[in-house]
């Protein structure tokens, strides 16, 4: 939320944003976000590990529209390809099973490209 008011009252782009970005902003960042976290989540969080800590916990309320919130959230920070359907497929994505096979064919794959831009890098210094 803070890149997206900042962006829009300056006029910044993402890249900017996150070459501006440093550890004092995101130190100031943690903060806020951790004020915005409500008791009765943190309860929800905590009841299991120490129950005699926490206090009036209730249980979440379903969430309704998430997946046009943050499509909508994606298409102010300019990523407009990203729709809601494609939030939807995210989300219910990670109920599923990954198959171990397109796993290893990942990590072959990022290890790969890795090293060729390591070579990139040292063929350019």
């Amino acid at each position: 939320m803070e890149m997206m008011r900042i962006l829009g009252r300056s006029g910044k782009t993402i890249k900017d944003y996150w070459c501006s970005f440093s550890i004092l902003s995101s130190i100031n960042n943690i903060n806020a976000t951790w004020e915005e976290v409500p008791m009765n989540c943190l309860n929800g969080a905590w009841r299991r590990l120490l129950p005699e800590f926490t206090h009036d916990f209730t249980l979440f309320g379903p969430v309704e529209n998430s997946d046009d919130d943050f499509s909508r959230l994606a298409q102010e920070a300019g990523l407009d390809e990203v729709t809601a359907e494609d939030i939807t497929e995210l989300l219910n994505s990670h109920g599923q099973e990954f198959p171990m096979k397109t796993w290893k064919n990942w990590l072959k794959n990022s290890t790969i490209r890795r090293r060729r831009r390591k070579k990139k890098m040292k063929s350019l210094l």
